[in-house]
């Protein structure tokens, strides 16, 4: 989706979540990702104004980039295999099966982690990757997965996707180019 016009001499992080990797697309723009390895799938571009890439370091990234919804660009294909990997696999994340007994018999959210509901609370829209139905026995029904369409990437108010220890350990093969 997105063209890199040079390749990265050094990784960046951003550091609010030690799990986003910067790579340069341009001299103010990189891309945001899940990798380290700047072949895989990326999130989205970020703008980065004024600052270029080599201005940027672990240290200093969130505080000279101050992202925002005009800084940020989602990658569809991104979401695109994000939503896919949890159409096959959310049930098998145990992060989410420990909620299954508050949605029996009825559809549970699938949450961005970076925005948990308080108990008895419902997820913002931005927030929920989609819904998976629950049977009367707590168990999640294998292909009842409804991707939300409205979720959104980067929020103003909740920033970039933060996911389960479930979805980061096989965020390699879901970005692989």
């Amino acid at each position: 989706m997105f063209a890199r016009s040079f390749q990265p001499i050094f990784r960046r992080t951003y550091v609010s979540y030690k799990k986003y990797y910067l790579h340069p697309l341009e001299k103010n723009v990189s891309l945001i990702s899940f990798s380290k390895d700047p072949k895989h799938l990326a999130i989205g571009k970020i703008s980065h104004g004024s600052v270029k890439y080599d201005e940027l370091s672990d240290s200093n990234s969130e505080k000279l980039i101050d992202l925002d919804d005009t800084k940020f660009k989602e990658n569809p294909e991104f979401m695109n295999r994000l939503l896919d990997f949890f159409a096959k696999n959310i049930y098998h994340d145990f992060s989410y099966q420990l909620e299954t007994a508050e949605y029996a018999g009825s559809f549970m959210p699938v949450y961005d982690y970076r925005s948990v509901p308080e108990y008895g609370r419902r997820s913002d829209v931005d927030d929920v990757f989609g819904w998976v139905r629950v049977n009367d026995r707590c168990e999640m029904i294998e292909g009842s997965w409804q991707a939300n369409t409205f979720y959104r990437p980067f929020t103003q108010s909740h920033g970039l996707p933060q996911l389960t220890d479930f979805t980061m350990e096989n965020m390699e093969d879901i970005t692989k180019p």
